[in-house]
């Protein structure tokens, strides 16, 4: 998954959650680190409210790049679980560790298409 998304003009204060992880970054551009439910949270200048908005990008959990979340996204992980640094794209929550939690995600997608 590659690209680019950029907070609305003027906010401030940026917090980017992927899948319910707080990812390193604290700018108005964020490339996109993966496939998940992305969350922005900011301030609006104008208001001085904390607002945000969310929608998912790319196909969490397809490893394999088939367009499914299938057994072979699930042997991906597998293959990975334990990883405790630079885990790739089998850390699916982007908490540099692919442990039950990341299992656990990828079954709760089981069986979806992109």
């Amino acid at each position: 998954n590659s690209g680019q998304l950029t907070a609305p003009a003027g906010w401030t204060d940026y917090t980017w959650t992927l899948n319910g992880t707080a990812l390193e970054t604290e700018g108005a551009v964020l490339d996109i680190p993966g496939g998940g439910q992305l969350t922005l949270t900011a301030v609006d200048p104008a208001t001085g409210c904390t607002v945000g908005t969310s929608g998912t990008v790319g196909c969490p959990g397809d490893l394999d790049g088939d367009n499914l979340v299938g057994v072979g996204d699930i042997l991906q992980l597998l293959g990975s679980f334990g990883c405790l640094d630079a885990c790739g794209p089998a850390d699916v929550n982007f908490d540099n560790t692919v442990n039950v939690s990341d299992v656990l995600f990828l079954l709760g997608l089981f069986g979806s298409n992109c």
